[in-house]
């Protein structure tokens, strides 16, 4: 539900996470890691229509961005 010319950006880590066992043994933090794949299938998913997958330089985050 987008207004025109809107932008919704999702974050999700990148299943090529090289610090994922750091950032469950020391922060006891847990999360779903995607490829951009999987990220860019969960949006459609969810209704999204016009999804680009990006990501930061180091290729560890990654962006669904969705526009109206």
């Amino acid at each position: 539900m987008l207004a025109p010319g809107g932008m919704l950006a999702v974050g999700n880590f990148s299943s090529r996470n090289t610090s994922r066992n750091w950032m469950e043994l020391f922060g006891e933090w847990y999360m779903e890691h995607r490829d951009g794949d999987e990220l860019s299938r969960l949006a459609r998913d969810a209704g999204a229509s016009n999804v680009e997958i990006v990501s930061e330089a180091q290729g560890i985050q990654l962006f669904a961005v969705v526009r109206a």
